[in-house]
């Protein structure tokens, strides 16, 4: 049975998944890699209500998980920070490109203004990438775990996500070994709370750390401010309001 928290969760991802597919419809890339990352949710969560599982992950959020998911963010940026700074490089692998084209999304979107810009990407990062990679990699955890044990369900689910990861975000597969220990730490955030909503928080967490970093180092002629709001500029502060809202307000309500 889902928890409170999860169906909210997957209504608000639903009308996300919608906003940037229709947000990205003129770009093919992007259109095509929204479409994909919600059919990746959408499957995902259907292989999770066939596999109930003795051990469902969806309890609902608390002041002490919020605290795990945010100690675990920070966690897996030392790990990734640690990890290049022995081998060179850095988890920003694309932070000499310029910001439009690190983020072509923030053209497709037409923000106004390099905030908007922002705001668009640290939702697309948290609401449609985390969110779908996460129920993704619940779904194979789970299912693996039922069938045979935790240790086979660690190595496989954690090991395709983090090979993944490596390849197709750094092309290099030394960057594994980073992207391994973060799921670990993220299994056992989901082991401890009971609660995917967590492993999307600190995953979304971790990804907006990444994106803000990026934006930071942008040189482009993209006003910091708008001199006026565009509709898609309150669509975007609106889905924003309305998951700050859902990851903050329940929280306040509970005691533990």
């Amino acid at each position: 049975m889902l928890g409170r928290d999860t169906d909210v969760f997957i209504v608000l991802w639903l009308f996300t998944i919608v906003f940037f597919m229709l947000a990205t419809f003129n770009n093919f890339l992007l259109f095509a890699m929204t479409l994909t990352f919600g059919f990746m949710g959408g499957a995902s969560l259907v292989v999770l209500q066939r596999i109930k599982s003795d051990q469902p992950y969806y309890n609902n959020l608390n002041v002490t998980s919020m605290i795990y998911s945010c100690a675990a963010i920070v966690v897996m940026l030392v790990v990734s920070l640690g990890f290049t700074s022995m081998i060179g490089g850095s988890v920003l692998s694309v932070i000499q490109i310029p910001l439009a084209a690190r983020f072509p999304l923030l053209v497709a979107v037409g923000s106004s203004s390099l905030v908007f810009a922002l705001l668009s990407e640290i939702l697309y990062t948290f609401a449609v990438v985390a969110a779908a990679e996460e129920l993704l990699k619940l779904a194979g955890y789970a299912e693996i775990k039922k069938r045979w044990s935790m240790t086979a369900a660690i190595l496989v689910a954690v090991g395709l996500w983090a090979a993944f990861h490596a390849i197709q975000s750094y092309s290099n597969g030394l960057y594994i070994i980073p992207a391994f220990l973060n799921g670990l730490v993220m299994i056992g955030l989901l082991e401890y709370t009971k609660s995917f909503l967590t492993t999307v928080i600190s995953h979304g967490g971790y990804n907006s750390v990444t994106v803000i970093m990026q934006y930071a180092s942008d040189t482009s002629e993209l006003p910091l401010l708008p001199q006026q709001v565009a509709p898609v500029d309150m669509l975007v502060i609106v889905l924003t309001v309305v998951w700050i809202a859902f990851l903050v307000l329940p929280v306040l309500r509970r005691k533990n």
